[in-house]
């Protein structure tokens, strides 16, 4: 019987009838893609991951999200314009997002943007924290996107 649900549902939907929630991690640096993954795997939840903003667009038109990090600084789109273009996806604008960075969280909460963010920080940054920030986000509707413009 399991076997006839894994081919006959997509794995979006298997996370979801698990409890799990599904994050999508984004950053150009593998080891910090790769810690921030294996922290929320542990956590039970499903991760994906995407090297570029390019790939991450490709990714959240194409799955079901419930939280998305990313990284400020990238080659190709930077974050703020990711959360940009992914806040002009109705299906995609209300997942809250946390975007990371190595300049300090004031700085980028400062720092002209288009997007919105709802929590930044600034790497290297404490795992419990960043832990209770996602289970904070995850917790509901309620969540807060706070504007960066």
């Amino acid at each position: 019987m399991a076997e006839n649900l894994h081919t006959r549902w997509a794995p979006e939907t298997l996370s979801a009838l698990a409890g799990q929630r599904t994050v999508l991690v984004v950053d150009d640096e593998q080891s910090v893609r790769e810690l921030i993954a294996v922290n929320l795997e542990l956590d039970g939840h499903r991760v994906l991951q995407a090297a570029c903003g390019a790939a991450a667009l490709a990714i959240a038109a194409a799955q079901h999200l419930d939280l998305v990090t990313l990284d400020v600084m990238m080659p190709d789109l930077d974050g703020w314009e990711v959360a940009a273009r992914l806040d002009a996806d109705d299906r995609t604008a209300v997942v809250p997002r946390i975007m990371v960075s190595g300049r300090s969280p004031s700085a980028l909460a400062r720092a002209p943007g288009r997007a919105r963010a709802a929590a930044v920080l600034g790497k290297p940054f404490d795992l419990a924290e960043f832990g209770a920030v996602v289970e904070r986000l995850l917790a509901g509707p309620d969540h807060e996107l706070a504007d960066t413009a």
